[in-house]
């Protein structure tokens, strides 16, 4: 494979693409299969979760008196639940079912969270063709003005060998670039289900500049704001009442209503009927065991929650410091670019007679080189903002946002 060959394929691949917006993207998460099949799966659990009644169960027991079928008896009893069980069953449900919204919202969490780094690698993949396409023209210049100078007195092997040695690494690269390219878009392409060539479109797309300005004014309230750690209290409510509920339980003091009628034969109706009531009398540990393990299930998640929000707000402070650090690196990379004595020069060797083309070959490899370099931070950045917004909780925070477009207002 020549580098002319890859050339052309970068040149098809740049020239052919349709852009897609990022909107378009990121919307195709709210129609993934994974999303939409807990949606229905909350809306039957919603639909078939009803409320707990007075009445527990019922049970109708039958025994036969000697072995004989005319001796029978009949006995119907009724357990119940007291107010309070009611009460703690009822915000146990609901509790329930906020659960299942909050997997709900962690799966999209999880979704949106794939499609923002897919776009990122996808956006930095066009920008980085761009500037190799360029770089390989210059790469093979370079080769052929030595390959002509070969016959002269002062050549220098050395030159040759680094040059083809250059052309070697780029070409190497250039089929990564390629194979990385390719694959992004055709994730792109399956997501929306179209087989035109697609690509991330440019306009509107959010900048370094405003990354940096959106850390500037970043702010966030972990109890407040953060599913992650919202998931976990509820876990924690999920316990408490759990226990309570438990707990009223083995202080209801009625167990059960009973109505029995026993057949007899000879016996009137009135001497075959009763009824009865069944009282619970607690005597010294019985049934502590299982409020016990309650007990302890609710200290572990108390313990889980205090332990979660630690870790979270170091994990927080710990991507901001990350990408602060990689916004310097890019700012002076930037500073360097934009100021560099290089592209000056490269200006004045244009102006001098007889001046190597080498030299201004090289001038122009190294500007490129520091774009490249560029190109890859901003990657970097991409990629530590978007663990931002997932950590902080910020991904699936209603109304949604798109924080890949610089004209949405992200606060």
């Amino acid at each position: 494979m020549t580098i002319g060959f890859l050339l052309g394929l970068f040149s098809i691949f740049l020239s052919d693409t349709i852009p897609t917006s990022t909107d378009a993207i990121l919307e195709t998460a709210f129609s993934d299969l994974a999303y939409t099949s807990l949606e229905e799966r909350n809306s039957f659990y919603q639909q078939n979760s009803n409320h707990v009644s007075y009445l527990d169960h019922m049970e109708l027991r039958t025994r036969s008196r000697n072995f004989d079928p005319r001796e029978q008896m009949f006995r119907f009893r009724t357990y119940t639940n007291s107010p309070s069980e009611r009460k703690y069953s009822r915000e146990y449900l609901s509790a329930t079912y906020t659960e299942q919204n909050l997997d709900k919202k962690a799966q999209l969490n999880t979704l949106l969270k794939q499609r923002y780094r897919l776009i990122a690698a996808s956006f930095i993949d066009k920008k980085k063709m761009m500037a190799m396409e360029e770089l390989g023209i210059l790469l093979g210049e370079r080769r052929n003005v030595l390959e002509k100078s070969i016959d002269n007195i002062d050549f220098d092997f050395q030159d040759l060998l680094k040059a083809e040695e250059d052309y070697d690494h780029f070409l190497l690269e250039s089929i990564d670039v390629e194979r990385k390219f390719q694959q992004h878009e055709e994730e792109i392409r399956n997501l929306l289900g179209t087989e035109q060539t697609v690509g991330v479109s440019q306009n509107d797309f959010v900048s370094v500049s405003d990354i940096r300005v959106f850390l500037s004014q970043f702010e966030y309230d972990l109890e407040q704001n953060n599913f992650y750690y919202e998931r976990q209290k509820l876990d924690k409510q999920l316990a408490e009442l759990d226990y309570l509920g438990s707990r009223a339980s083995k202080r209801n003091p009625v167990k059960f209503f009973e109505a029995s009628y026993r057949d007899v034969p000879g016996e009137g109706f009135r001497r075959d009927l009763a009824i009865g009531i069944g009282f619970r009398i607690p005597l010294g540990s019985a049934g502590k065991g299982g409020l016990l393990d309650r007990q302890f299930k609710l200290m572990k998640e108390e313990n889980m929650l205090s332990q979660l929000s630690v870790e979270l707000k170091e994990e927080i402070r710990q991507t901001i410091i990350n990408l602060q650090t990689l916004l310097k690196k890019h700012q002076a990379l930037s500073g360097m670019i934009d100021n560099d004595l290089q592209q000056r020069s490269l200006e004045k060797y244009r102006e001098i007679d007889g001046i190597s083309p080498l030299i201004l070959l090289k001038i122009r490899e190294n500007i490129l080189s520091k774009h490249l370099l560029a190109t890859d931070l901003e990657l970097d950045i991409l990629y530590e903002y978007i663990e931002l917004l997932d950590i902080s909780g910020m991904l699936v925070r209603e109304p949604f946002i798109n924080y890949f477009n610089s004209s949405e207002d992200f606060y």
